[in-house]
């Protein structure tokens, strides 16, 4: 909203506290860093050992539980049997589970519970009651626990552990076998008369008054059961999914309140006022850090009604545009599609690159968050690079009249093209990799995602489609496995491109010297079997809603040149890939660097969410820079090391993406941008290519509803 360079820097510094007061968690650590992939850990209790009737209310030190400093995004928890199938609550009925932390000095052996420090959530409840960090009761499977992005729970940090200690967890599970009981209501909730208790785990008699509750059912009672029944004793697990990951500057904490409604607040003069909680019903709620604090500095029943209500419309105005669009709606689950391409058969030195229309893709108008592909073989498994190169891939979205059959594929299709420069049909992709795509993030960070399928942007009587190109290379046997990848001419004895044009005798390798079809030369007597291939393709995406803050697609290349002329637009002239010459005789080959870049202006700008490069072996880095000279982000090349698919020696097995901070990047109206791609020239290599992707928003989270 503000161009920041261009006000006054007194004015900056005070506009900067207000945001700092009255939103600092969203210009802090606004959004997260995506490459911090969340992880799933699946845990088991202890096993329980039920029969019809009987209550297990156990409490398990020192369980399972992701270890280190992390952000804790949901824990889950149900009922299993041995074979880790669901068990119903009709036969089993789950009365809670709770989790709790503590510390322990290191030297306890894991039997001891002695010398434990609870570590309470920052709830109202005192004397040992709703201590817990997470728990629920019948309606575990049903309710979600997740987390959005930004925030997370906090736990491991190693400053808040006291010397000598270890953070350990504990889980209590109540569970009661209805299988056969006379009264399956009257059990779960612990009649006392059905369980024939008259006294408290003290020993103290209950008050004539107490109907029921945890008193009545604790470990090891049985309710009452039809006459007669018998049935088998089983064996049951807690079984708990915890999504988490490791913790960094970008999580937002969260604070834990449990509050109750039986909580009774005693104030007495000079002392401290002491909340009682009966534990007869419970509500969670999660708040900000700095909200809590807020809350903690103004006690809010002692101030005025209408202070109340202005404080809580200050903090409604302040942050509105954070709560209601920064982070999009959690509800709204993201999905995963997992799709394949037409069938690819190779044979040893074969090369296939062709264009499959109207390919499976989700439909309908929703964000694109993420597309990931890879080889596989008919029975699914990954292939690796040394078998067969994935020289590249990309999808590309197209319209076409909607009577159009499936025989016609290409009839009326009008391309789709992302927002960059280069034009004449080239890099009109919506995603795209090569060799790279295994060990690359391609995930877009909350709130911002890719818009497709909106109906207005579609013309009447037209359906939108995708198509996918896929350029692998069998080298299995080849002569040269480098030169094949390279697409080295003589390698495919090719002298023409694809309108029988010769080629430059300058020009050799690249993509017009391994068409479809086309073979590279093989060792000599080499044969072996052909094969059955598939482009895996994995789409993650949920509906479309107002939350979402669209993003520009930017496809720049190194090889663009800027043609300017009067009175002419300018053109951009666009060849795709080149040839890195061999540095001369008697350099090291440290010394052996090509440098290339190109400089053009950037029409509209907008904030930087996501930056990658793209290039082949022997590539070095890829930059992209600003007018200013500073980087707007680097993308380093990762090669294998291995045999395995995904870290295949020698090949590039992956690119590093860059996830500026919303905000801290942005790119102005017609700034001019230098992308510099640097390969070693230590050997010639031919057809590399050295493209940069951006997605770009015009406008950030807290702008977007505005």
């Amino acid at each position: 909203m503000f161009n920041m360079r261009f006000v006054s820097q007194d004015w900056v510094v005070s506009c900067a506290l207000i945001l700092l007061v009255s939103c600092t968690t969203y210009s802090s650590a606004s959004l997260g860093k995506p490459e911090n992939n969340i992880k799933t850990s699946v845990f088991k209790s202890p096993k329980i050992e039920l029969g019809p009737g009987l209550v297990s209310n156990k409490f398990y030190f020192d369980v399972d539980f992701p270890r280190g400093h992390i952000a804790l995004k949901s824990f889950n928890a149900e009922l299993v049997d041995e074979s880790e199938k669901s068990v119903p609550l009709q036969e089993t009925y789950l009365h809670h589970w709770l989790i709790i932390k503590y510390h322990q000095p290191k030297n306890v052996t894991h039997n001891n519970q002695t010398d434990i420090v609870f570590v309470r959530n920052s709830g109202f409840c005192q004397d040992g009651t709703l201590i817990q960090y997470f728990g629920l009761g019948s309606e575990t499977r049903g309710t979600a626990t997740d987390i959005p992005d930004p925030f997370g729970i906090e736990v491991g940090n190693p400053s808040e552990i006291p010397y000598g200690y270890d953070e350990k967890w504990l889980i209590n599970v109540h569970a009661i076998d209805t299988r056969g009981v006379e009264d399956r209501l009257g059990c779960i909730e612990c009649r006392c008369d059905l369980y024939n208790i008259t006294k408290d785990a003290d020993g103290n008699p209950l008050s004539p008054d107490y109907k029921g509750g945890l008193d009545c059912c604790p470990d090891n009672t049985t309710c009452r059961l039809n006459k007669g029944f018998k049935g088998p004793k089983r064996t049951l697990y807690l079984k708990y999914t915890v999504k988490w990951f490791s913790w960094d500057n970008y999580v937002v904490p969260l604070k834990i309140y449990i509050l109750d409604v039986t909580d009774v607040l005693n104030v007495s003069k000079g002392g401290t006022p002491k909340h009682n909680c009966e534990n007869y019903q419970l509500l969670y709620s999660l708040f900000l850090k700095q909200f809590a604090q807020l809350f903690e500095m103004f006690n809010m029943r002692f101030v005025s009604q209408d202070w109340v209500v202005s404080c809580a419309l200050i903090l409604l105005v302040s942050c509105t545009t954070y709560s209601s669009a920064s982070l999009g709606k959690p509800e709204n689950n993201i999905k995963t599609s997992v799709f394949k391409s037409p069938k690819i058969e190779l044979g040893p030195g074969l090369v296939s690159n062709k264009f499959y229309f109207d390919v499976d893709f989700p439909r309908g108008h929703i964000a694109l968050k993420s597309f990931n592909a890879e080889l596989v073989d008919e029975s699914g498994k990954s292939l690796p690079l040394q078998e067969t190169y994935l020289h590249h891939w990309f999808i590309i979205k197209y319209q076409q009249p909607k009577n159009v059959t499936h025989n016609n594929p290409t009839d009326n299709i009008v391309y789709v093209r992302n927002s960059g420069f280069c034009q004449d049909g080239p890099l009109i992709q919506y995603f795209g990799l090569g060799s790279e795509t295994r060990g690359t993030a391609t995930d877009i960070p909350d709130p911002f995602g890719i818009e497709v399928g909106n109906p207005s942007d579609i013309p009447y009587g037209y359906d939108e489609k995708w198509l996918i190109n896929v350029h692998p290379i069998d080298t299995r046997g080849v002569e040269d496995r480098l030169g094949c990848i390279e697409c080295r001419c003589d390698l495919y004895n090719i002298t023409k491109d694809a309108d029988g044009n010769p080629l430059s005798p300058d020009y050799k390798g690249g993509l017009d010297c391994c068409p479809d079809n086309t073979t590279c030369r093989l060792n000599k007597g080499f044969k072996g079997p052909k094969r059955t291939l598939y482009l895996k393709y994995t789409v993650k995406w949920f509906s479309w809603d107002n939350y979402v803050v669209p993003l520009k697609i930017y496809i720049l290349d190194v090889t663009d040149v800027l043609s300017v002329s009067k009175g002419v637009t300018p053109m951009h002239n666009c060849e795709v890939e080149y040839q890195v010459e061999p540095c001369s005789k008697g350099y090291s080959s440290s010394a052996c660097i090509d440098v290339r870049k190109t400089s053009f202006p950037m029409q509209n700008g907008g904030y930087v969410i996501y930056g990658v490069g793209h290039q082949h072996v022997g590539a070095i880095a890829s930059k992209l820079y600003g007018q200013d000279g500073g980087v707007i982000c680097s993308s380093i090349p990762k090669y294998g090391t291995g045999s395995e698919a995904g870290n295949e020696k020698g090949y590039v097995v992956g690119m590093s993406t860059c996830y500026p901070r919303p905000g801290t990047i942005k790119i102005k109206d017609g700034e001019t941008l230098t992308l510099e791609i640097i390969y070693s020239n230590s050997e010639m290599h031919s057809g590399v290519m050295g493209l940069f992707y951006i997605l770009v928003a015009e406008q950030l989270p807290h702008q977007h509803l505005l």
